[in-house]
């Protein structure tokens, strides 16, 4: 992960990021856990490599929004927040 700056990974289908979003910061806490189970839920769902970071970096981004480190968030709601950004 880069932050605000996106993410990136190198799998066996080669190399892809994403850029990052910008969102208003309540708590950073849980961001970068959020993003890994994101990634592996993606992942495990068979979904390509760049789904899988726009998923997660949606999923690490919403979480930052929230106070505490594990928030609620639905899937609905990663869901609007991906149609938000464009992704």
């Amino acid at each position: 992960t880069k932050g605000e700056h996106g993410a990136a990974c190198r799998s066996h289908s080669g190399y892809c990021t994403v850029p990052g979003v910008s969102v208003k910061v309540e708590d950073t806490i849980g961001s970068g856990d959020a993003f890994l189970s994101g990634y592996l839920s993606q992942l495990f769902a068979g979904a390509s490599d760049q789904e899988c970071l726009r998923f997660a970096n949606a999923l690490g981004a919403l979480t930052a929004t929230k106070a505490g480190g594990t928030p609620n968030i639905s899937l609905e709601e990663i869901r609007v927040f991906l149609s938000g950004v464009g992704a």
